[in-house]
């Protein structure tokens, strides 16, 4: 008899466990949050790592703080120390999905962030990355499902695009008007100044003014806020984010054992019930290792010859020095560009190039350069 119920109870154990390990994992959609229903379930100060695991499936969440943080570079710098342990693939923020696998794009831009530190260490330790975000196209389908229109996704892109300038550089509406300033072209119908103002009156009730706009206009909306209709649907425009955010990742946990998402941290909060939906609880570290290393990105991937040949390595950047290194073969030379990083519309300033017939002395060179 003992031997039965010893029989049974390990068949069951291997069941439920392999049940585990070979279950699909599907997201739930209409558990994502926006911003002002759990903005105060925030679990700790971003940035913070959660830790998700079930049956053989780990899901690694960082959290971030957006920019040059060093505690959210630790983190991410701790899930690439361990080669036994690396994720299978690396999920960011900012780049869609149909873009593919190790998308070139993300290294012709120029960053000072958490996303390129994350897929730079990626692509030195042979780990793919993937964007989590929609295409515009698929954004543009699911966008407030009818309520709003692409008119009013160019509005608020243009507004928050308008806010950010000045609070950096407390820009007058003259200058916004003398400006070429665009948001990004959408369904083929460039958005000017002039249109904005047109949408913002309409929207908000009121004339645009550069000097008096307020963060809650074109921040997600939060409680107590006077509710604004751009951040209403600033709001929309995160939630459709963040529902497909999720269904990349429950994609990706199908296909691979180990996950790592790296994004801005109120992502993770909105998130919340759909990740303890597909993963349960997770552990939440608040702090990495204070002897986690901080890498000199500069330095990473420009010692290869197979990463100077390729699309994916030919812009290398090093904090230390505020520089972008652009290095390019072409022919029987390599080219080696530097560009100073400049606040002014987060563009670059070209510093000088020089040609070098070997990879070795266009190495020597950046390694000395001042």
């Amino acid at each position: 008899m003992k031997k039965i119920f010893l029989f049974v109870f390990v068949t069951l154990v291997l069941f439920l466990a392999l049940n585990i390990n070979a279950q699909k994992f599907v997201a739930n959609p209409d558990l994502v949050k926006l911003t002002h229903e759990v903005e105060d379930e925030i679990p700790a100060p971003h940035p913070y790592k959660a830790i998700y695991k079930k049956g053989k499936k780990e899901l690694v969440f960082i959290a971030s703080v957006h920019g040059y943080n060093k505690k959210t570079f630790k983190f991410i710098t701790e899930e690439f120390l361990d080669s036994k342990n690396f994720p299978d693939i690396l999920l960011i923020e900012g780049i869609s999905k149909e873009e593919g696998l190790n998308p070139g794009r993300a290294f012709s831009s120029v960053m000072r962030d958490e996303r390129s530190y994350s897929y730079t260490l990626a692509f030195q330790k042979g780990v793919p990355f993937l964007g989590a975000e929609p295409s515009n196209e698929e954004f543009i389908t699911s966008y407030g499902e009818g309520i709003y229109t692409v008119e009013d996704l160019q509005g608020i892109g243009f507004l928050d695009r308008l806010f950010r300038q000045k609070m950096s550089f407390d820009m007058a509406t003259k200058n916004l008007e003398n400006s070429r300033f665009y948001i990004e072209e959408i369904s083929g119908k460039m958005f000017t100044y002039d249109e904005f103002k047109s949408w913002y009156y309409k929207t908000n009730e009121k004339e645009f003014d550069m000097e008096n706009v307020e963060k809650k206009e074109s921040f997600p909306f939060r409680k107590g806020e006077k509710e604004y209709k751009s951040a209403l649907m600033r709001s929309e425009t995160g939630r459709i984010r963040n529902q497909y955010i999720a269904k990349i990742i429950a994609e990706n946990l199908n296909k691979y054992n180990k996950v790592l998402v790296v994004y801005g941290g109120h992502h993770h909060v909105e998130l919340k019930y759909a990740l303890l939906d597909l993963m349960g609880e997770p552990e939440i570290t608040e702090n990495p290792s204070d002897d986690t290393p901080i890498y000199r990105m500069g330095k990473i991937l420009i010692f290869s010859e197979k990463n100077a040949t390729s699309t994916n390595g030919k812009v290398l950047q090093d904090k230390e020095r505020d520089i972008d290194i652009h290095l390019i073969k072409e022919r029987n030379k390599y080219i080696l560009s530097i560009y100073k990083y400049g606040r002014i519309f987060n563009q670059d300033f070209f510093i000088e190039q020089k040609k070098f017939k070997t990879l070795k002395k266009a190495n020597k060179y950046l390694s000395n350069f001042e």
